[in-house]
């Protein structure tokens, strides 16, 4: 039975997955935000998790060394957009992506 990672729907991470399937790895696309409960429900063995939903992991699961998705600068990834200044904002509702595990905490 061959691993099965998931693969994240965004441009920036697809050199983590370069050769996984000469390699023997099998890969399936996974939204962001289900790629943690995929793992935990066992139906992957791995995984690019968004950091948010790191916190607070058992020992069942383990950082696997050599992948990053990281940048020396700004990421700039997450961009608010309005037709009204932000110091005008209070209490004002906000949509975000719902594949956007990291927008809801930093929101």
């Amino acid at each position: 039975m061959p691993i099965k990672v998931g693969r994240t729907p965004f441009l920036s991470s697809e050199p983590m997955y370069f050769d996984m399937d000469k390699r023997g790895i099998e890969v399936e696309d996974v939204p962001a935000n289900e790629m943690m409960a995929a793992i935990l429900e066992g139906r992957l063995q791995g995984g690019l998790v968004p950091l948010v939903d790191t916190f607070g992991l058992d020992s069942s699961l383990r950082t696997v060394s050599g992948f990053c998705v990281a940048t020396v600068a700004m990421a700039v990834s997450i961009k608010l957009h309005s037709k009204v200044p932000i110091e005008e904002m209070t209490g004002s509702r906000i949509a975000i992506p719902a594949d956007a595990p990291t927008a809801v905490k930093l929101l």
